[in-house]
């Protein structure tokens, strides 16, 4: 099968942005929405190398060792499928710093809330990631 394009109409305005999807119609990352972005987009058509287990890989767990703002850790277990905000609500209800206040990051990366732990090459296969946290840490919190 050849690649395919989607065109994309953002604004109502009669210029349109093209992404260009591959054979398996994932989006090639040279199409210009997606330059910068390095996002690992293997998993998105579902007919990589882990179609048979992607329900698997998504269950897999994985501890994640939060490294908080005033130097302490704290851990807990997630699934690979799971968001970026369900770790936001994890480290709000055990350590108080505020959902919209933090910013979370696997080693130099911003992880973005609509994004899962499977979305990070440096989460996948691995046993233990460590997450920094950025944002106000309350004295009276838990660690």
């Amino acid at each position: 099968m050849a690649d395919s394009k989607l065109d994309l109409d953002f604004d109502g305005e009669d210029d349109k942005n093209t992404i260009t999807l591959n054979s398996s119609g994932i989006p090639k990352l040279n199409s210009p929405l997606m330059r910068g972005m390095d996002l690992d987009l293997s998993f998105a058509a579902g007919k990589g190398p882990y179609d048979q287990d992607s329900v698997g890989i998504q269950e897999q767990d994985v501890n994640v060792v939060f490294e908080l703002p005033d130097g302490s850790q704290g851990e807990h277990r997630f699934k690979l499928g799971q968001t970026v905000e369900v770790l936001k609500s994890f480290v709000e209800s055990e350590y108080g710093i505020p959902m919209e206040d933090q910013r979370l990051y696997i080693e130099d990366k911003v992880m973005l809330n609509p994004l899962s732990l499977l979305d990070y090459p440096e989460a996948k296969g691995e046993e233990e990631i460590f997450v920094r946290v950025e944002g106000y840490l309350p004295a009276n919190s838990k660690k």
